[in-house]
């Protein structure tokens, strides 16, 4: 039975895929442990440890590859107005081969104490990125040929703006979000 239905679920999305008209990809930072520092997948924790929260994470992928992945993030948050409103901010360097993401969110969350145990938060992000392709260091000539290709004669630089929204629900056992980070189709 776990076959079969493993298999329908494989054809309903190849075929999904194949019916689509325009398929868009986007490379965001890759993280591990959201758990830490949710702070980046969702506006609606912002002040949510009711202290003022500082973290900086660094990864770095495939040592010792050119154009291997690397992320720096710094991020802080916290609660103002009787801990009632959350603050944040995000920045993030995100570099995979000749391109690299620069991108600054400020955060606010509005917090509502349902019971004495759980809290509901409302948040919203805003700022942009700042997409950058270094078309210098490309090497898209042929061996043996000249070629000229005006294409690859200047960066590319584009300034995005972006807007996100979340829930976020926790208690002193769980907690439980929702968030839709980058609402505008950049």
């Amino acid at each position: 039975m776990m076959k079969t239905s493993y298999k329908i679920f494989l054809l309903a999305v190849m075929m999904f895929t194949a019916s689509a008209q325009n398929i868009f990809a986007q490379q965001d930072p890759g993280y591990s442990q959201y758990m830490f520092n949710t702070l980046l997948i969702n506006p609606a924790y912002a002040g949510n440890r009711d202290v003022v929260n500082l973290s900086a994470l660094y990864r770095q992928q495939w040592l010792n590859i050119d154009g291997a992945p690397r992320t720096f993030t710094f991020a802080a948050d916290g609660p103002i107005l009787n801990e009632k409103v959350g603050l944040g901010l995000i920045s993030t360097f995100d570099k995979v081969g000749y391109t690299s993401v620069t991108s600054v969110m400020g955060q606010v969350a509005y917090r509502l104490r349902f019971t004495q145990k759980g809290t509901l938060s409302f948040g919203a992000s805003f700022g942009g990125q700042q997409f950058t392709f270094d078309m210098s260091n490309v090497n898209y000539k042929i061996p043996g040929q000249t070629l000229d290709d005006a294409t690859f004669d200047n960066n590319i630089s584009k300034w995005v703006p972006n807007v996100g929204f979340g829930l976020y629900f926790s208690t002193d056992k769980a907690y439980v979000g929702l968030s839709a980070p980058k609402l505008l189709n950049n």
